[in-house]
């Protein structure tokens, strides 16, 4: 499902930290899922993950889970499952998944694929969530909050159909993203 945004050009950055702010309900085991983030060039056109591209959750959680690993999230593969289990101590909120690319890349939008293995992964669907952007991995910029609104038919209709997940939004990079020397961010 498709949510307008303003294009202010294209975010150059060699990583990625994708964080859910709220779910459809969470689930105590593994709290959020998604298939796959896919950055998407200023036609719409999916880029390619480079080869080398790592996504990673923060030391602070449990165990990945058997199969659904977090790597999933960007194996340019839509139908296979990502879960994120929960932190291990008292840290509260979701945790992100960062994503680490060999080198940097332009992308001028994004879209992430929701999960339908089963009937747990409803509420485990981010509803509002955040992405950012960094050129070194240790200062980060906001380069996008969104917020799903698809309808109750698309809903049903993502559970019902058959192959790959949802997708659940395809956004332009927009907001405040500073520019900073040699990043590559754009405002």
């Amino acid at each position: 499902v498709a949510r307008a945004r303003t294009a202010i050009g294209t975010v150059s950055a060699k990583y990625l930290r994708f964080t859910p702010l709220t779910t459809a309900g969470a689930d105590a085991s593994y709290p959020w899922a998604a298939n796959e983030l896919q950055l998407l060039d200023a036609e719409g056109t999916v880029i390619p993950w480079p080869t080398g591209t790592t996504a990673a959750k923060p030391t602070n959680t449990k165990a990945e889970h058997g199969t659904s690993k977090i790597a999933r999230f960007v194996d340019g593969d839509t139908k296979t499952r990502m879960l994120m289990p929960p932190y291990s101590d008292s840290t509260t909120g979701f945790a992100p998944i960062t994503v680490t690319l060999p080198t940097a890349v332009s992308f001028a939008g994004y879209r992430w694929v929701s999960t339908r293995d089963n009937s747990a992964d409803k509420k485990r669907t981010p509803l509002t969530w955040q992405l950012e952007v960094s050129a070194d991995g240790l200062i980060w910029q906001v380069c996008d909050v969104g917020e799903q609104a698809w309808s109750a038919e698309e809903e049903a209709a993502s559970w019902t159909s058959g192959g790959e997940g949802f997708p659940r939004t395809v956004s332009s990079v927009r907001g405040s993203v500073p520019a900073e020397s040699g990043t590559g961010l754009v405002t």
